[in-house]
């Protein structure tokens, strides 16, 4: 029996994947763990803006493969989750969420 997993997601900054990194390495002991790394966190321009349309389809390739799993996010990985949820196309047992970016969700329109 395969365990549980759970989907690791940053802040829109990249200075998260050390927080994605180190929270994958927690919980792996106990849980499969993957992580996103954001396309724009190797973007070589100077585009640090998070593109919500091309992570949901990132995230939705990762939860393909997974029967049972939850999510633990930061920021405006926490925005992408609810959107997924809210668009229904991923079905998390759990999502746990570290800080909502209200003001930064309002202004995109989210």
């Amino acid at each position: 029996m395969a365990r549980h997993a759970v989907v690791v997601l940053g802040g829109n900054s990249s200075k998260n994947l050390s927080w994605v990194r180190r929270v994958s390495r927690s919980l792996e002991k106990d849980f499969d763990t993957y992580s996103l790394e954001y396309n724009h966190w190797s973007d070589e321009s100077d585009n640090q803006e998070i593109n919500f349309d091309k992570e949901l389809a990132c995230l939705m390739e990762v939860v393909a493969t997974l029967d049972s799993y939850s999510i633990v996010a930061k920021s405006a990985g926490f925005v992408l989750a609810l959107m997924a949820v809210a668009k229904g196309v991923i079905t998390p047992q759990s999502i746990t969420g570290f800080g909502i970016p209200l003001e930064y969700a309002r202004v995109r329109g989210i």
